[in-house]
């Protein structure tokens, strides 16, 4: 039995580091054999085949939120050629989509054309 004041309502010495906690004594000592118990229980809630998935969108959101920070932190010069690239991109697919279209018409005319001439 225990004859500490403070834990004189546990029953049993294999209580005392509890009473110890609750006592205001922290002890931030995290054993390696609490990382398999957590992964133990993460297993049995979510299951094998969705850890993967969940740490998959776990990566992907921190990912994410660094990028966002980067953006609020991050140098304008970056920004400004983001933008300078995203404008010439934009700029290359608009003449392309009026050359493919000039195309087109240039042969439409002649498919027309031949068609007249046939006639």
């Amino acid at each position: 039995m225990c004859d500490n004041v403070e834990c004189s309502w546990v029953r049993g010495p294999c209580f005392l580091p509890i009473a110890s906690k609750l006592s205001g004594e922290i002890d931030m000592e995290f054993a390696p054999w609490h990382w398999l118990v957590v992964l133990g229980v993460a297993v049995l809630l979510f299951g094998g085949k969705k850890l993967p998935e969940l740490g998959k969108g776990m990566g992907e959101g921190l990912r994410g939120f660094k990028e966002g920070m980067k953006g609020i932190t991050g140098n304008s010069n970056d920004d400004e050629e983001a933008r300078r690239k995203e404008a010439e991109a934009k700029a290359y697919a608009e003449a392309k989509a009026a050359a493919e279209a000039r195309l087109a018409a240039e042969q439409k005319v002649a498919a027309e054309q031949k068609e007249v001439a046939r006639s």
